[in-house]
């Protein structure tokens, strides 16, 4: 795997944004994988019990995937809720990353454990770890849940670890 440091909308020149908007193409697309979370964040939409009653399949998401690809999409953003605790997230990343789409997860890092951030690296996925502060006691206030902020840093810690050899592989 190549090393290589991003940031955040560079990924795309100048010219293919404006052909994008010119007409009517995607670059990029979000997707909330489901609604449901492990967190209570204060700020967030998702309600205490998150809605699952709704959500889309799996099969159903890789269509919508499919389909942004062919509007020109080379992104995809994972969201949620919390897009790590969705049951077939590794699979979709894997087929998202098939198709030679990019990919970039928006997680609280629940689920981040030392294997997890390893396939993570191999798949060359970029994750945003949501974190507001780096005062143990306001984070955790934040997230509505005690043990937050030492969840986040585990998430961190292995992430860095699995990435060791390209120590901006992860940061976007």
């Amino acid at each position: 795997m190549s090393c290589h440091n991003l940031m955040i909308g560079s990924e795309f020149a100048q010219a293919d944004i404006e052909y994008a908007a010119a007409n009517g193409r995607l670059l990029s697309m979000e997707i909330e994988l489901g609604l449901q979370c492990n967190f209570r964040c204060q700020y967030c939409y998702v309600g205490q019990e998150g809605n699952t009653g709704n959500e889309l399949t799996a099969d159903d998401i890789q269509g919508v995937i499919l389909q942004a690809k062919e509007l020109g999409a080379r992104k995809i953003i994972l969201l949620g809720g919390e897009p790590m605790i969705h049951p077939d997230v590794m699979r979709l990343l894997e087929f998202i990353r098939g198709e030679g789409l990019s990919v970039e997860v928006f997680t609280n890092g629940t689920q981040v454990t030392a294997g997890v951030a390893r396939r993570l690296y191999e798949l060359g996925i970029q994750v945003v770890l949501k974190m507001n502060s780096f005062k143990e006691s306001v984070q955790d206030e934040l997230a509505g849940i005690k043990g937050a902020y030492q969840i986040i840093q585990e998430a961190y810690r292995n992430l860095t670890a699995a990435g060791k050899d390209c120590p901006n592989h992860f940061l976007s």
